[in-house]
Order: C-alpha cells, then structure tokens, then sequence
C-alpha cells in the first residue's frame, strides 16, 4: 500500500504525455517508496500508449489500464477503485509540476494528516514562462467555513482535482459521476463540506497550462 497515490487520465496526448511524466519523476524525487502512479489511457488512437509503456518502469509502483470509455468522470472513478493510497491526487497528461514539490507535499501530508491539503493552480498559457523555482510547503490552515467562502468566491482555489490533495476517505464518499466535463465540480464542494481538517498551499506546485484545443 503506498501513502499517496497519483492518477492521471490521458487521451491523445503524445504531445504533451512525456513532458508531464518526467516534470513528475522530478517532483517527486526520492519519495517513490511513499507513491503509486496509475495511469488511463482512454481510448486514444495515436502514440499515447507507447509513451506509457516507456515510462511505466521509470515510476513508482506504477501502473496502466487502456479503456474505451471516451468519458473522463468514468475514467477517474475507475482509477480512484484501483488506487491504495492513504491520499489521493490528480494530474491531467498535458500539464506540470514543479521540482520536488511531491516528495515535500508528502512530508507535509505525513506530518499534519489533513483531510485536504489545497494548493493554488497556476494557470499559464505561455510555456516560455514556467520556472522551476520552489520555496517548499508552507500551507496555512483553513477552517471549513472560511474554506467554503474561498471557494464561491473562486478566490485562491476552485473546483479542480487537479493538483489538491485529499484523503481517500472523501473520494470513498463523493464517488466521481460518469460525466464528460465538470466531473471534479460535481464532487468538490461536497468533499469541502466533510473536511474538517484543512490547509491552503498559496505558492503553486502545478503548472494547468491553458491550451488553444482544451
């Protein structure tokens, strides 16, 4: 069983797939022991799967599923099933991490156990102006109240499960519906609403690069 498991749900994505496998493989530097990876291929039809392939051995306790359900709700659901991790996180195969920000995250989850560690996204269109600066994990708690207000607010963090950390427990839960987009804001708020036990990460880790055919 690892401590944090790390899915990612990839669909023709060639072109971005292997940038985003080895900004994890930095990310999470010498924490594999504490990781698994879990990896959708869903349905694509160019050279996804031979990037997964290539990469699977390079990943801790990774693993793939090929999947024909053309549909990202039902793909997220089915690796949250397979996933051990104590905590879960999401990442899309055509976005970034920044170096060393999983293996501190980690730390940071095992010290604290909060039921979700949230953390701001840093939405970029320009690729040229990605860093790999990173000052560690400094969150600052939360109450739930003040959580909730951030968030109709769309201040600081929205409705993603990419890049936030929650425990297994809330995904068990607040299972993820079949839907092809939205899926994560079907199931954030309600995940918001059972946390008691949470922190805000204000310097970002995740790079959600907005592309001309999202």
């Amino acid at each position: 069983m690892s401590f944090l498991s790390i899915i990612i749900a990839a669909h023709n994505a060639e072109n971005s797939l292997h940038a985003t496998l080895e900004s994890l493989q930095n990310a999470i530097e010498d924490a594999g022991d504490d990781i698994e990876v879990i990896i959708f291929n869903d349905s694509s039809d160019d050279a996804t799967q031979d990037i997964i392939e290539t990469w699977l051995p390079q990943l801790p306790n990774a693993q793939s599923r090929y999947v024909e359900y053309r549909n990202v709700g039902h793909v997220r659901n089915s690796a949250v099933s397979l996933a051990s991790g104590e905590y879960i996180t999401m990442l899309d195969s055509d976005d970034l991490l920044k170096p060393g920000s999983i293996r501190d995250a980690i730390a940071f989850l095992q010290a604290e156990r909060p039921d979700m560690l949230l953390t701001r996204l840093l939405e970029i269109r320009d690729i040229r102006k990605i860093t790999s600066d990173w000052q560690g994990v400094t969150p600052v708690p939360l109450s739930q109240s003040d959580a909730i207000k951030r968030f109709l607010q769309h201040k600081d963090f929205q409705a993603h499960l990419i890049g936030q950390f929650a425990h297994r427990k809330l995904y068990e839960s607040n299972p993820i519906p079949a839907m092809v987009c939205y899926e994560d804001f079907a199931v954030f708020p309600g995940m918001l609403m059972q946390s008691a036990k949470i922190y805000y990460q204000r310097q970002g880790h995740y790079y959600y690069i907005k592309r001309s055919d999202s």
